[in-house]
Parts: structure tokens; sequence; C-alpha cells
């Protein structure tokens, strides 16, 4: 597939984020990606798994293309990188998690599909093993 964009570029300039007292917990991963994805950048789907920690991923559509999206998440700041990040942080963070590996780009839905169900890449098993859930949007 033709890359158009790089995967950083869906995310809001961190300069639009003016720091606060807020900060971010544990397993907010899905909340923070969302925040901080420009509005053109739309999370379709999504899926988290159950427990203290695990993965969570997101199909983000974006100019014609789809990215499938991969974090993991724990139950506190020594398990989750996310944990206790004021704005700004979180933004680097989040921003530190747009590179392939963790990202992967599609020309479709039905594309997506194809490779993650065919995948011998133990990054995505997760969301492999759970396709259904992500699938019907559970």
């Amino acid at each position: 597939m033709e890359i158009n964009f790089e995967y950083k570029e869906m995310l809001k300039p961190k300069s639009s984020f003016a720091e606060s007292k807020f900060r971010w917990y544990a397993q907010e991963q899905l909340g923070a990606l969302k925040y901080y994805l420009k509005p053109a950048a739309k999370v379709i789907k999504e899926y988290k798994e159950n427990g203290w920690q695990g993965n969570c991923f997101a199909l983000i559509e974006y100019k014609n293309a789809y990215v499938l999206w991969r974090d993991y998440f724990g139950s506190c700041s020594g398990c989750d990188a996310l944990d206790g990040c004021s704005i700004k942080r979180g933004y680097d963070y989040i921003e530190s998690t747009m590179t392939e590996g963790n990202c992967k780009r599609f020309k479709s839905v039905k594309n997506m599909e194809s490779w993650l169900l065919n995948t011998d890449d133990y990054l995505w098993e997760a969301l492999k093993n759970n396709y259904s859930k992500f699938k019907g949007g559970d």
C-alpha cells in the first residue's frame, strides 16, 4: 500500500494541549488515543482485554486507509506507562505508540481482517483470538 502519511500525523499537534492538573490513569490507553487523535482520524472499532493487564487495540480510519493500532496496559504505574501521565506526557506516550509494529496500515477493513486472521505475529495474537468481539464492536 502506498504510504501517504506517517502514523504520528493522525495526532493533533502537541502544542494544542495546555498543561493542567489532569492525570491519566492505568488502563486508559484507548481513551487517551481518542483524545489525542485529529478529528479526521476516526476510531471505528476497539477492543480491550479484560483483567488487570493486557492488550488493547483500535482500528482507525484516516485518509482513505485503515490503521490497526495496539498497546499494552497494566493496573498501576509500575506496569502501565500511561498511569500518572500529565496531558503532555500522555501525548508523548501515545505518540510513542504510533510506530510500525504497534500500527499496521491497510487499504480496507477486509485487507486488515485477512492479514490479522492469517498472521503469525504474536504481538497481534490477543486480537486474533478475540476477533469476533472486535468485529462485532463489543
